[in-house]
Order: structure tokens, then C-alpha cells, then sequence
């Protein structure tokens, strides 16, 4: 989740928090909008491999796929 301008944009895995615990997605929001401290976020090493794999897949694809098809990104 992040802020731009007035709005607020939420990810995927916000969405999924918020299936399982709005009130933990609320609460996150007040954080982010400064009503309350933000909660502290312990690194995760596998995450963020996971996470820099994942780009690099999905980027690739996005590759292939441009060589063979007309891509529309947006």
C-alpha cells in the first residue's frame, strides 16, 4: 500500500491481508497516514530473493511474449 496524492493504492497482498484481518489493513493505512506509529518491518531474506526472482521471470516473459505478439502495458 502507498499514498499518491490523496489517493490510496493497494497491492495484492494487501488485498489478501485484508480477506484474513481488516482491521490489521486499517491499521496499516493509519501508519501510513501518520495517525499512528508505523509497525516495524522485519527483513526477510527469502522474500526478498523470492521477490527479485519473480521480477526477473516475469520480466523475461514479458520478453518472449513482445517477440511473438502485439503486448498492450498499462
Amino acid at each position: 500500500m502507498f499514498l499518491r496524492d490523496d489517493a490510496v493504492i493497494y497491492s495484492a497482498s494487501d488485498l489478501a491481508a485484508a480477506a484474513s484481518c481488516e482491521w490489521a489493513l486499517m491499521r496499516k493505512l493509519d501508519g501510513q497516514l501518520g495517525r499512528i506509529p508505523r509497525a516495524v518491518k522485519n527483513e526477510d531474506d527469502m522474500l526478498k530473493r523470492a521477490g527479485r526472482l519473480g521480477t526477473a521471470h516475469e520480466l523475461a516473459t514479458l520478453a518472449r511474449l513482445k517477440e511473438t505478439r502485439n503486448v498492450v502495458e498499462f
